[in-house]
């Protein structure tokens, strides 16, 4: 019995969940976390529960991340980038981290997220400061050693530029 209504398509032909927001983000890192750290609990409780988490969890971040190119805030379109570019990694790649089970798609999807981080860390000014305030330092420079702590650890220490000198600074 499925005990939890399904309310978005996940076909690309009638696909209402192509751009990812700040907040699905950083709601899709929140329950990447519970769907992590309380499998167990909640699977005893109801198997439906976590199950749908997961899929909510590929259809509305991994599935737009893999599939599509077109959110400003991947500098693919040459903008500015800002603090959304970060504060949204962070948590796709907190999603990939600890639900993606297939190892190319992690690959793709890591490789994707540090192309985006590299034109993100290319608009820093030479002093790697945040030009929209302390304020948003949490979102933008904390985001971003958000994200490079997590490529540390997903690889034991291969991707490493807490030296390079703009980040820093």
């Amino acid at each position: 019995v499925v005990s939890l209504p399904d309310s978005f398509s996940t076909s690309d032909d009638g696909d209402d969940m192509k751009h990812i927001d700040l907040f699905s983000a950083g709601t899709g890192g929140q329950m990447a976390w519970l769907w992590y750290l309380t499998g167990d609990i909640l699977d005893r409780e109801n198997p439906v529960i976590r199950k749908r988490l997961y899929s909510q969890l590929r259809d509305r971040i991994l599935h737009p991340f893999y599939t599509y190119n077109h959110d400003w805030w991947m500098g693919t379109d040459g903008r500015t980038l800002n603090n959304w570019t970060p504060w949204i990694i962070s948590n796709i790649l907190t999603v990939i981290a600890l639900c993606e089970d297939s190892d190319d798609l992690r690959r793709t999807g890591v490789s994707k997220c540090m192309e985006i981080l590299d034109r993100y860390i290319a608009f820093l000014p030479e002093d790697g400061g945040c030009d929209e305030g302390p304020g948003y330092w949490g979102v933008a420079g904390g985001s971003l050693f958000d994200c490079l702590e997590v490529l540390y650890d997903l690889t034991e220490g291969h991707i490493n530029v807490f030296d390079e000198p703009k980040i820093r600074r």
